[in-house]
Formats: C-alpha cells, sequence, structure tokens
C-alpha cells in the first residue's frame, strides 16, 4: 500500500543509489568495497548484511581483508550476467573461509553474493537472508531452498527463478493490489507474510494465490513438463537471426561461453523453445506504473527442438508458424540462455 511505497521502498532506493554511485566511483576495489559493504550493514536500519562479518573482517590478517572487499567490489561493478557474477563470487568467498574468515558460512556467503549483485541490479535479485528465504521455501514450498551445504549453482537457478514467478503473480493478482516493479519489491512482500507476527494476529498476512480451480491446477501440471528454454536472436553476431532461424529450421550461438555450450548440450528433442528479445519501456502500457520504468520480454517465435548437433552451438526446431510477437512484462533479468 502507500505506506510501502513511501517508506520501505523509498529507503531502499536511496541504498540502490548510493551503492551505484559507489559502484560507478574511481575510486579502487578495495576501497568501494569496504564502503559498500558498510553501506548494507550498518549504515541504516532494516539492511541485509552482518555487522559481525564486519567485526570479523576488521580484525582478519590484512591481505584476507584486502581480499574480500574486492571480491565485494567485483559483485557491484561485475560486467558479466548477474547470475555468473554472483557465481563467481560466492566461489571466492568460500575460498576465503577457506582462508581464514571463518565467518563466511553458507547463509553469509549467499547473503552477500546475492544482496550486492542485487542492489545494483534489483531486476535480476535482490536482498537476501537465509533465515527468510528457508522460511520461504517451507511456507509456500513445502521444502527446503539452497539445501546444499555448499554453494551450488542450480540452488540460485531455482530461488531466482522462484522469485521470478512471485513477481509474476504478485503483478498479476488483482486481490493482491501489488505492482511489483522488481525482486526488491517481491522480497519486500515475502518478508512481510512471513514476519512471525502474524501468527499471533487475527487475520494473516496477504499470500501469493497458487490457484485452486481445475483449470489452474491443470495449468500447473503443464508447466512441470519443461524444461523451456528462452533463447536470443543475435548471440556473436550484428544483426537480428529470427528470420534465418525460422527459415532455417534451427537456433543457434557464434562462440558460446562454457555454460552457454553446457546449456545447449541439455537441450533435448521434445523441449519447447521461444526466441527473446529484452528492453524497457514507460509510455504506453497496459498497467498503472506509477511512472516507473518497466522490464519487457518479447516473444519473437516459439517452437518444439527436434535434434541436438552435439556441438554446445546449435540444435534444430520445428518453429510454430504464428509468429505474432507477445510481450511479458517484468520479465527481470535473465542470462543469454534461460532454462
Amino acid at each position: 500500500d502507500g505506506d510501502y511505497w513511501t517508506i520501505e521502498r523509498r529507503y531502499k532506493d536511496q541504498v540502490i543509489e548510493k551503492v551505484r554511485s559507489i559502484a560507478a566511483s574511481s575510486v579502487d576495489n578495495r576501497t568501494a568495497g569496504e564502503q559498500i559493504y558498510r553501506a548494507l550493514s550498518v549504515e541504516g536500519q532494516g539492511l541485509p548484511l552482518n555487522w559481525r562479518t564486519l567485526d570479523e573482517v576488521q580484525k582478519a590478517d590484512g591481505t584476507l581483508r584486502d581480499r574480500f572487499y574486492e571480491i565485494v567490489a567485483t559483485l557491484a561493478r561485475g560486467e558479466d550476467d548477474p547470475i555468473a557474477t554472483m557465481t563467481s563470487g560466492a566461489l571466492a568467498l568460500e575460498v576465503l573461509k577457506t582462508d581464514g574468515i571463518e565467518g563466511l558460512r553458507r547463509g553469509e556467503v549467499l547473503a552477500i553474493a546475492i544482496s550486492v549483485v542485487g542492489t545494483v541490479h534489483p531486476e535480476a535479485a535482490s536482498w537476501f537472508k537465509i533465515s527468510r528465504i528457508e522460511a520461504m521455501g517451507k511456507r509456500l514450498f513445502g521444502r527446503k531452498l539452497f539445501p546444499h551445504a555448499q554453494y551450488d549453482p542450480a540452488d540460485l537457478d531455482e530461488y531466482l527463478q522462484l522469485m521470478r514467478a512471485l513477481l509474476a503473480l504478485l503483478g498479476t493478482e488483482p486481490s493482491l493490489n501489488w505492482n511489483p516493479a522488481d525482486l526488491f519489491d517481491v522480497q519486500g512482500f515475502v518478508w512481510v507474510a512471513l514476519d512471525d507476527k502474524w501468527g499471533d494476529e487475527d487475520s494473516g498476512p496477504p499470500t501469493p494465490v497458487t490457484g485452486t480451480t481445475s483449470d489452474a491446477d491443470d495449468q500447473a501440471e503443464v508447466l512441470q513438463d519443461g524444461p523451456y528454454w528462452f533463447v536470443g536472436a543475435s548471440y556473436g553476431r550484428r544483426e537480428d537471426q529470427v528470420e534465418r532461424f525460422l527459415a532455417e529450421g534451427i537456433w543457434d550461438i557464434d562462440s558460446p561461453s562454457d555454460r552457454n555450450r553446457e546449456q545447449i548440450l541439455r537441450m533435448q528433442p521434445g523441449e519447447r523453445i521461444a526466441i527473446k528479445a529484452t528492453y524497457v519501456r514507460k509510455n504506453g502500457l497496459p498497467f498503472d506504473n506509477r511512472g516507473r520504468t518497466v522490464s519487457v520480454m518479447q516473444i519473437k517465435a516459439i517452437g518444439t527442438i527436434t535434434a541436438n548437433a552435439g556441438d554446445g552451438e546449435h540444435v534444430s526446431v520445428a518453429w510454430e508458424p504464428d509468429n505474432s510477437p507477445r510481450e511479458w512484462y517484468h520479465y527481470t533479468y535473465q542470462p543469454a540462455i534461460w532454462e
């Protein structure tokens, strides 16, 4: 409601602006990293990172301390896709734990990697506290999220997909009266909804609608038959390749990264695939966006994979004849290939 937009979102936007300003400044990584960690831990209320970690880092060996702050700066300044940045940062923090900063346990590693990147890229991630996320998994999905003892990229992928699903749900369910702009708004909703105080109230928090009709149940059952692949149309080339893909019955990528190649090798005949384009829009939207810029994903073509060449670069596709573009609002950030 109005209180959220004028109070909680306002202070979050102020922190986002502050951290982005530090990340964009000319100071070295060591200095920027310390400034960013302090901005997210001790320079205000309701911040995601732990002051105890800051205290331990300050008391650590100088080399370890410098490495820690440089990792934080790299998370904020990373030019790779945010998911890859979170992964590399989390792995670097785990090494730092082994080398001597013992407070960098699993939950703390996740909180730092996800929260720092999310502050700079709120369309890709949000602030993160492992206790809230474990409560979210138990309450909403009946199981534990991030079940592995160490960082696992699959856990992060699953978590971000769930957050994107909640973003879509909260933005389209009128009874919730909620118009989230990015994953920070989803995080705000979830943390309020899972607050323990709701257990002492006569009426509970707003609960995301899961669908109770047979039609909704049937739809959920269909969606579990994936995976579904969202892919780009010009990777490694300057011009859009959609027309060529449709004409040749293929999809391919030029000079894929190791991660891209691994994803393509996992594509199987019978799985669905869609070509996407992403951009932002502020005007001409079919809903009230409160004057904010909204992310949009346009679906240019959809089809079914018919064969995998096994080279990690291309697959054969039976593209559907109806190629009318479709738009998906609040899509949030997605990597080059999104499963």
